[in-house]
Formats: C-alpha cells, sequence, structure tokens
C-alpha cells in the first residue's frame, strides 16, 4: 500500500501547474522532464447544477486518458450515474482527432435513463476538448 507521504512525494516530484491558455493545467512528467500527459479542468452545465471534474490527455493531445468529477449533482441512482466507473473509464483511451467530437454509440454507452445528464457530460467533454487542442502548440514549446 503506498504511505500518504509516497504520494505526495510523487505528486509534487511529477505534476507540474502550468500555465496554458485561462486555466488550472497541470501536466505530468516522467524521469527524464519530459510531459508524458496533461490534466485540464472540465466545466458545465448538468440537468440540475454544475458538472466539475479533470481530464486527462496524452502529451501529443491524440488520446483521452480518462475524466473524473469533483463536484456534480445529478440525480441519484440516475444521471448521478456519471460518477460511476464504468461510465467513466469508457472514455479511457478514445481518440481524440481535431475537429470531430466524441458521439455515444461508437464504444462510449450512454446511462440508460439519464439522457440529459449522459448529453451534459458529451457536450462538456467536447467544449473542452475544442478548447483545449489549441493549447498543444502552447504547451509544446
Amino acid at each position: 500500500m503506498t504511505s500518504k507521504f509516497d504520494l505526495v512525494t510523487t505528486f509534487e516530484g511529477q505534476v507540474t501547474p502550468v500555465t496554458a491558455g485561462t486555466s488550472s493545467t497541470f501536466a505530468v512528467y516522467d524521469e527524464d522532464g519530459s510531459p508524458i500527459s496533461y490534466a485540464f479542468p472540465l466545466d458545465g452545465q448538468g440537468l440540475w447544477g454544475s458538472i466539475r471534474g479533470y481530464i486527462g490527455v496524452s502529451a501529443t493531445f491524440d488520446r483521452l486518458l480518462g475524466m473524473e468529477f469533483v463536484e456534480q449533482n445529478e440525480t441519484p441512482g440516475l444521471g448521478g450515474r456519471i460518477d460511476e466507473p464504468w461510465f467513466k473509464e469508457q472514455f479511457a483511451g478514445v481518440p481524440l482527432i481535431p475537429g470531430e467530437n466524441l458521439v455515444y454509440g461508437s464504444g462510449i454507452d450512454a446511462i440508460t435513463g439519464a439522457t440529459s445528464s449522459s448529453n451534459a457530460v458529451l457536450n462538456i467533454l467536447n467544449n473542452t476538448i475544442s478548447e483545449l487542442m489549441p493549447l498543444k502548440e502552447v504547451l509544446a514549446r
């Protein structure tokens, strides 16, 4: 089991806030100091309130690595299922293609009975991805 000290030490040694655009962006570096991934804030309107979190993308901006929510106010047992591991994990590894939106049905499933919340997550993801794509060039410098 990883101790809290080890976790903090690893985080402080490998994760660094970076300036890119106006958002709180974080870079994860390997031992050689090369970026291996980035984390960007995710923020938008759900059915009943804000949905906030972070998405991880590869250093080459060609793949979504995952997402995590830190706030959501969707209906428990329905839209609130956006926070369940199976829903979030299906986005890991999804290719990011500039100019193309993510859609349900191509390996990504919406939540049955929670169409509005599912669509909200997809809209927030697509908006965030389109906003962060230009940052690839900024972060490459």
